[in-house]
């Protein structure tokens, strides 16, 4: 019963990749990328989180898992080249979402303790930070800030 699953699925795949003139790699890279959209528009994670990377690589893993049915034997360069195609743009992705979640955390981190020292240590909440860098830095001159101790 698995093998003739396994068949149906490569005689569709098959079916698809000559209906769309890719080859099996090329189609390996739009259908990871695609996932990897889907999740993250289903899923709604955060930027650069691991989250919207699982539903991709479980069906990686799952179409290796065919493919091994299918043939009969793992084909390692065939399988190593599937999973890297699949999961190149999505791991790039996640990687750049993670940077740039990081380089703004640090960013606002650093403004957020400019702002104390400059103001005299009070505790502050910000309400509108657009508007703080051009602001000179005292107290009364942030209308935008509110003390909360």
């Amino acid at each position: 019963m698995l093998l003739e699953l396994a068949t149906t699925y490569h005689d569709l795949a098959s079916k698809l990749l000559n209906w769309t003139g890719m080859s099996d790699r090329a189609m390996h890279v739009h259908v990871g990328l695609g996932l990897y959209v889907l999740a993250q528009l289903a899923l709604r994670p955060r930027r650069g989180s691991f989250d919207a990377l699982v539903p991709v690589i479980a069906a990686e893993l799952a179409n290796e898992a065919v493919d091994r049915l299918y043939f009969g034997a793992w084909r390692w360069d065939d399988t190593l080249g599937d999973i890297a195609a699949t999961l190149a743009w999505p791991l790039v992705l996640m990687l750049v979402g993670r940077v740039r979640r990081w380089r703004w955390a640090a960013r606002r981190n650093e403004t957020g303790e400019r702002l104390l020292r400059e103001v005299g240590g009070r505790h502050l909440r910000l309400v509108h930070r657009p508007q703080l860098e051009a602001a000179p830095a005292t107290e009364e001159s942030y209308p935008q800030m509110v003390a909360a101790g």
